[in-house]
């Protein structure tokens, strides 16, 4: 049945996430111990067991909030049953309740955006990216970066980019805690007398750069990977630059039914 999740239902969510997303043990103490919230948590249950679930976390943007969908997962025996579309349709129910009026997510493989395009999700959030190799100098450019800074310097960021989806305080904070405390960090620089910030995370075949104002992000992934003793980065920009590679990323669907504003996601639980 439809229910919402209970912090006494903390253990078969542990073990519902590592049977379909893996992990360390330290992740799963991290997330619920910090962000868990069962009003926020969907789940089926079987014998009064969560064996198929969904999380909704608040955004915005254009001035509307809406829910990012996360840590959609269904026990390998309950799948195929439908349980995932019954959840959906709860979904859009609890969101309309809310007040808010769309939703939006990031596939976790390339092979389920066909999945959500029968759900009414449409890719809209692209990225661009580019892979390099060869690390730069050793420039000592970079320093750490406060929540605080990194708060006011990514607000003015996104400002700028037309359809950008924005997270609240509570969860842009724990973001940023995820990255500083697992295999990554915010870091700031300058370029032109300009703060910057580049957000990334060290990955088994090099550095992930998950967010970077800066004008020239090939140059400073470069130092970057210096800096990480790493061979290899994937850059993900806001924008299209060149020789970067237009990539689809983010889905959004309208609760009306009507487009969803194209723009940018990033930093998302992805």
């Amino acid at each position: 049945m439809l229910d919402f999740a209970r912090k006494e239902d903390t253990e078969a969510l542990r073990e519902l996430w590592t049977a379909c997303f893996g992990g360390p043990p330290e992740y799963l103490d991290f997330y619920y111990g910090r962000r868990f919230v069962p009003e926020d948590t969907l789940v089926w249950r079987e014998e009064g067991r969560p064996v198929s679930m969904m999380t909704l976390m608040r955004v915005r943007q254009g001035g509307q909030d809406g829910a990012y969908v996360y840590a959609v997962a269904t026990l390998p025996a309950f799948r195929g049953k439908g349980l995932m579309t019954r959840l959906d349709q709860w979904s859009q129910e609890i969101i309309r309740q809310r007040g808010w009026t769309f939703s939006v997510l990031v596939p976790a493989e390339p092979g389920l955006f066909s999945m959500y395009e029968k759900l009414g999700y449409r890719s809209v959030f692209p990225i661009w990216t580019k892979e390099i190799s060869g690390a730069g100098k050793n420039s000592g450019k970079f320093f750490l970066c406060s929540f605080e800074t990194f708060q006011e310097l990514r607000r003015r960021y996104l400002y700028r980019i037309p359809g950008a989806v924005l997270h609240p305080d509570q969860e842009l904070r724990y973001i940023y805690d995820e990255l500083h405390t697992f295999s990554g960090d915010i870091l700031l620089y300058e370029e032109k007398e300009t703060l910057c910030y580049v957000a990334f995370t060290q990955e088994e075949k090099g550095v992930l750069i998950r967010e970077i104002t800066g004008s020239d992000p090939v140059g400073t992934a470069r130092e970057l990977m210096r800096y990480c003793s790493a061979e290899r980065a994937l850059i993900r920009s806001a924008k299209p630059l060149r020789g970067f590679q237009r990539t689809p990323f983010g889905m959004g669907r309208r609760l009306d039914g009507g487009p969803i504003r194209e723009g940018y996601m990033a930093l998302m639980l992805d």
